[in-house]
């Protein structure tokens, strides 16, 4: 029992640094509506593709989206509905 409670600290205390590290990545993080240029998209994409990195934030919310031909036509109105 004492040896749970031990292991318990320790995964409140690796949780706790988790919830920090994820708390100061979507601080830095580039939000909706931030301007970029071609310099600064280039090493965030080459970065992440590099690190095998999911492609979410670390609240999950995706990161890319996957669009087919069809939606990117209907999208540009290229297609009707």
């Amino acid at each position: 029992m004492v040896d749970h409670l031990g292991e318990l600290r320790v995964l409140t205390t690796q949780q706790k640094r988790r919830d920090a590290i994820l708390q100061m990545a979507c601080k830095k993080a580039v939000k909706g509506g931030d301007r970029l240029s071609m310099e600064e998209i280039r090493p965030l994409l080459a970065d992440m593709l590099a690190t095998n990195a999911p492609p979410t934030c670390p609240h999950g919310r995706p990161l890319v989206v996957a669009l087919t031909r069809s939606e990117i036509e209907k999208r540009f109105r290229r297609i009707n509905d």
